[in-house]
């Protein structure tokens, strides 16, 4: 009697650890916890700075560098943190004065921004004190070969030349500006990086093609942007502005 009693336990048993190794064979895995979302990137800090002419220089009262300002914060939205500028460009300059200013430029350089943007607007003076538009052409890109020696990290944005046609300017001026805009478009589609970006202001037709310094409506005088005028320019030289800031963070 025991003897059946014992093996219909080992039998029972036997059953129970079968079906008990049966159902724990068929439960699913858990599944693993989600990956938690990763963190969103922090905002770009930036300085501009600014080397040029009386295009740039506030000359006559038109403010162009809060006008660029405004448009960078504007079109760089939540990816842009916060930005300074500082302003380096004086009337009346020609290139070879921006690169005398250029220890002093170089020295603006912040290093504890993510992206230091130098804008550079000139030739148009150059030319018309009698530079060629080869000797115009090579001394802007002189200026961007001697920043990024000083600061390689210098993120540059060149501006390409209005007309003007003051009553004492040289019969070259039109011709050799044209020039010297094709060359730097040239420079740009040719992936050298002297220089970053082009902000192509004379491809906007109220202000860029010959005569445009005519009109009122954009020009204070011939040669010199009013507000108007500005309001074109700016988000222009912004648009380059803020991608060489996303692009070089």
């Amino acid at each position: 009697m025991s003897i059946k009693i014992t093996t219909r336990s080992l039998l029972i048993a036997l059953s129970i650890s079968v079906f008990g190794c049966s159902s724990n064979s068929s439960d699913p895995e858990p599944t693993p916890a989600p990956a938690p979302p990763p963190a969103p990137a922090a905002p770009i800090t930036y300085k501009i700075t600014y080397a040029g002419n009386s295009l740039l220089s506030g000359y006559l009262g038109f403010v162009i560098d809060t006008k660029i300002m405004a448009e960078v914060k504007s079109q760089g939205g939540a990816a842009l943190g916060a930005g300074t500028s500082e302003n380096f460009a004086v009337a009346n300059y020609v290139t070879p004065q921006v690169i005398d200013q250029l220890p002093k430029i170089n020295a603006a350089f912040d290093p504890t921004k993510d992206v230091n943007v130098l804008v550079l607007w000139e030739g148009t003076n150059h030319i018309y004190y009698g530079a060629t538009a080869k000797q115009a052409e090579e001394s802007l890109l002189e200026v961007c070969r001697k920043a990024r020696a000083a600061h390689p990290e210098w993120k540059i944005v060149m501006g390409t030349l209005l007309p003007r046609s003051e009553d004492d300017y040289p019969a070259t001026q039109e011709r050799d500006r044209l020039a010297v805009n094709v060359a730097l478009r040239a420079v740009k589609a040719s992936g050298n990086t002297l220089f970053h970006e082009l902000a192509d202001v004379a491809q906007d037709p109220r202000i860029g093609p010959g005569g445009t310094e005519k009109d009122k409506t954009y020009y204070h005088d011939l040669v010199h942007l009013n507000d108007a005028g500005q309001q074109v320019v700016a988000p222009i030289f912004a648009k380059s502005i803020v991608a060489v800031i996303k692009a070089g963070k």
